[in-house]
């Protein structure tokens, strides 16, 4: 829809994003993959450039994604599958420059902590912090999948999952709710919540946003 007031932009609403708070696992577990996921070193930075440079990402509002094995925040995470590059992300740890300290919880959703807390701890995964504390989390940005196949990204959040990862508990991952690649996190614990995506333009976009309906949006959420 197209909302417009007198004196205020249009808001031209694109549909939601939705976001979901994956727990890690608190030690490192074996897991069976068709693909071999890894981090990328200097020597598969080549294939990696390539695998871009064919790959046509039909995703408005993709950010450019510039790959810097020198940046300490970044581990850059590649799914291969006979040898052949199939999938790419990039896990952004930003908490050396900023952090989320949990002041408070409302009391249901503290109640809810308490239990989701306690199965974590069955499960040995990762759990949500008490008052005062951070929440360690990453970003798992810069997507892009062979096909948009859920099951490569799901191989990808397995390895980050099951792999301690710079004392991170909880990784975040951020999709249109019409992205196929939103299957991939299906079976993973956590919390989603949805951001409603606006388009804000003095501008009558109507026509442009006609012909970008029904296209899948990624708003790089890790830089939002």
């Amino acid at each position: 829809f197209i909302q417009k007031r007198d004196g205020y932009p249009y808001f031209v609403y694109l549909g939601d994003i939705v976001t979901k708070l994956i727990c890690l696992k608190k030690s490192n577990k074996l897991y069976n993959s068709e693909y071999n996921i890894n981090f990328l070193n200097y020597s598969g930075l080549k294939d990696v450039k390539n695998f871009l440079r064919k790959k046509q990402i039909n995703k408005d509002f993709f950010p450019k994604i510039t790959i810097d094995l020198n940046d300490a925040n970044k581990k850059y995470i590649i799914a291969k599958k006979n040898d052949n590059i199939v999938g790419i992300s990039t896990l952004w740890n930003q908490t050396t420059f900023k952090q989320v300290i949990i002041c408070d919880y409302k009391f249901q959703f503290n109640i809810f902590r308490m239990l989701f807390n306690f199965i974590s701890w069955l499960r040995k995964d990762s759990s949500f912090p008490n008052k005062g504390m951070p929440i360690n989390y990453a970003y798992l940005s810069d997507i892009v999948i062979k096909d948009n196949n859920p099951k490569i990204l799901k191989e990808i959040l397995s390895f980050v999952k099951n792999k301690p990862i710079d004392n991170l508990s909880f990784v975040v991952v951020g999709l249109h709710d019409i992205d196929p690649l939103r299957e991939a996190t299906y079976d993973f614990r956590g919390i989603n919540y949805k951001s409603k995506l606006f388009v804000v333009s003095w501008e009558n976009c109507t026509n442009l946003i006609n012909r970008l309906k029904g296209q899948i949006y990624y708003p790089e959420i890790s830089i939002l």
